[in-house]
Formats: structure tokens, sequence, C-alpha cells
């Protein structure tokens, strides 16, 4: 039986394209962005993200036990900075030269077939890992199973069903603008929820299969499209490898200095340096950034924005003193804004006190210490 959902009177609009300009760049690009908001794909897409999260770290895990078994690393994605950080940093990788790379058009490049192919190798894996026949989908609750359920509360869905949930999510993709209907009949479907999802996991299984085969090594971190590359004299013939003539990949030369996500990695005599990378400094205009306090945001929030930024900070930040010098920053900009120095002294002292673990790099963090450091950082707004 498969899935037919509801689909209210709201979601049987179809999407209008919106082009939102990239103005840091020169000349002027575009990314291209379908506002499916009331699409009638939208519940259908919604489930998928569901499912294919929970796929993904099915098969995160799985990589991870075959890596442990076979000593060969054959998952290469990672979801946020905290987990690229964890791997510059690890003691059994020693990196000597760093690159990064980014695929150009990433999402309206790939085939379809590309999709389907790479899409179903993940979902065989995890499906004969599980030795269950269903996804079962309870709420936001997902889990294998061998009971089939089809009711309000629970739904479940075979491999074949799961396919063709994929099928229709790609080969029903339209989008409207100035009165013309236009259907996608390359890449992943834009505005989609489950679209970076798929992205992600179709590359990942070209990876997976590239990495089984005996011999073949890749040193990289990726983020969707957003790639770290290490110890790799030549990256540009592997990536055809990897993923094909389809898909092309904008790669910087090795060198001892990179950007990735918001890090900035430095090599200085064999040792990794990491520091915030803040690519909105470099812009050709001014970015007003974070809320006014003059906003209808409450107070509590904008607090909780400089203790995230902080504890972020330090989390990234590898020399003490460019933590310091990162914190001075957005304690400035908030005291131009209009918070006193009692306040952001008593919200950074007390950030630093909550995150006391991640200064163990700089300093022992005891209270006299900690007292030091945030007086250090008040002191020099400007």
């Amino acid at each position: 039986m498969f899935y037919r959902p509801k689909i209210s009177p709201e979601n049987q609009k179809l999407p209008k394209i919106f082009a939102i300009p990239k103005l840091h760049k020169n000349p002027i690009k575009f990314r291209y962005i379908a506002g499916a908001n009331t699409s009638s794909i939208k519940p259908l897409q919604i489930l998928l993200h569901k499912i294919l999260c929970f796929i993904k770290i099915h098969f995160q895990n799985y990589c991870r036990i075959s890596q442990t078994n076979l000593n060969k690393k054959c998952y290469y994605s990672v979801d946020n900075t905290y987990s690229a950080i964890n791997i510059i940093r690890s003691p059994h990788i020693k990196i000597h030269t760093v690159a990064t790379a980014d695929f150009t058009t990433l999402f309206t490049r790939l085939p379809h077939d590309l999709i389907f192919k790479s899409l179903s190798h993940i979902i065989h894996i995890c499906y004969n890992n599980s030795k269950k026949t269903y996804i079962r989908i309870h709420n936001n609750y997902i889990n294998y199973t061998d009971q089939l359920h089809y009711n309000k509360h629970n739904i479940s869905f075979d491999s074949t069903e799961l396919y063709s949930i994929i099928k229709t999510v790609l080969n029903e993709s339209y989008v409207i603008f100035a009165g013309h209907i236009f259907k996608q009949i390359q890449g992943v479907p834009m505005g989609g929820n489950a679209s970076s999802d798929i992205a992600d996991l179709t590359l990942s299984a070209m990876e997976h299969i590239y990495s089984k085969i005996p011999r073949n090594t890749i040193n990289i971190i990726r983020y969707v499209d957003d790639i770290l590359i290490f110890n790799e004299n030549n990256f540009v013939n592997k990536a055809k490898s990897i993923y094909g003539n389809e898909l092309e990949l904008d790669i910087t030369p090795n060198s001892d200095n990179v950007n990735f996500l918001d890090i900035n990695i430095t090599i200085r005599n064999g040792i990794i340096q990491t520091n915030v990378y803040d690519k909105t400094t470099f812009f050709n205009f001014k970015v007003n950034k974070f809320a006014s306090l003059d906003s209808n945001i409450s107070d509590s929030i904008h607090k909780n924005i400089i203790s995230s930024q902080i504890a972020r900070y330090a989390y990234i930040c590898s020399n003490l003193q460019h933590f310091i010098h990162n914190c001075i920053t957005l304690s400035t900009i908030y005291y131009k804004k209009g918070i006193s120095n009692n306040t952001l002294h008593r919200i950074v002292k007390n950030t630093l006190i909550k995150n006391k673990h991640l200064l163990i790099k700089y300093i022992y963090p005891n209270a006299g210490n900690i007292k030091k450091l945030a007086l250090q950082i008040i002191d020099h707004i400007t």
C-alpha cells in the first residue's frame, strides 16, 4: 500500500522561483530558490526529510563500525563545524597540506538517475543491515520494524515504497515564473525540505563506492558541497573518479592556510591552528551584524546570542589571543548597540564559567583566572 499524503487546500499552489543575490560576489551571482512552502509535495518532502535523516545516521554508524573492523574510512560528511574541528584536531591524523574545494553547481547539476542510483546504494545497505522489512514513523520517532503499520499515528515503508517517494519528489518538481510553469528535469528540487539530504547522501554514496575499492583512499572532510582536502597532491584527477564528470569542482591549490565553513585553518611548524573565519569581514560593504536592541527581540535572546558566540569561539580557537580578539570584537558590537559594560561583563563571565571545560587549552579555569580573562575582554572594548 503506497503512502498517500492528505493535501490541504493551502498546499495546492505551485512554488514560485526566487533569485537571491550574492552581493559579495564580483560579478554578482544569484542563488535560485523555489518557495515551496505551499507546494502539493510539501508533505512528501517533510516525510522524506525525516526518513533520510534517519537513514543518514544509520549509514554513518555503519561506516564507523566498518572503519573500526577494516581500518579504512569510507564516510566523510560532517554535520557542523564542531564535527569538522574534532576531525581536524584528531591525534590520529597528521595534516601537512590543506586545500578547499566546492561544487560550482551541485544542486542543479545532479542527474536524476545518478541521485536515484546513489540513494538506492545507501538505502539497500541500511535495510539489509537492519535485518528488518520496514521503516516505521510515529510522529517524530522513527525505527526499523517487521510489522506493517498504516494508520493515523503509524506509517511503515519498505524499500520499494521509499524508492517511489524519492522518484516522486525528484520527478514532480515544478515552479512557476512569469506566468509559465516549468518542470525541473535535472538536479535536486530547489527549496525542498529534503533537498540538502538528497544531495549529501548522493555524494556520500559516491565516496563510499570509491573507498570500498582496495588501495583507494580519500583525505577529505565534506559539508554538503564544501570540501576540505588534506595531504592530497592530485585531488583533481581523484575527484573525477569519485564524483564523475557531471559535477565540476573549484579546487584551491595546496596551502598552509585555508578557510573551511567558519574555520580558519593554519599549519605552522607542523602544528594545526584554528581560528574563527567570518567572510563578511571581507565584503566590500558594511554588514549589520546581530539584531538591534530596539527590535522586538527580547533581552534574553540577545544575551543568549552573545553567550553562544563566545562558546563557539572557545570551541574553534586554538590560540588564546585569537579567542580574546573575537570576544572583544563581539562585545564591542553589542556595546555600540547599547548594552552596558557591566551587563557585558556579567554575560562574558557567566559564559566562561559555564564553558570552562573549553578553556582548559588556554588557562587553568579556576575562578580567579576566569575573572581575569573576563576583565581582559571587557577592558579592551573600543
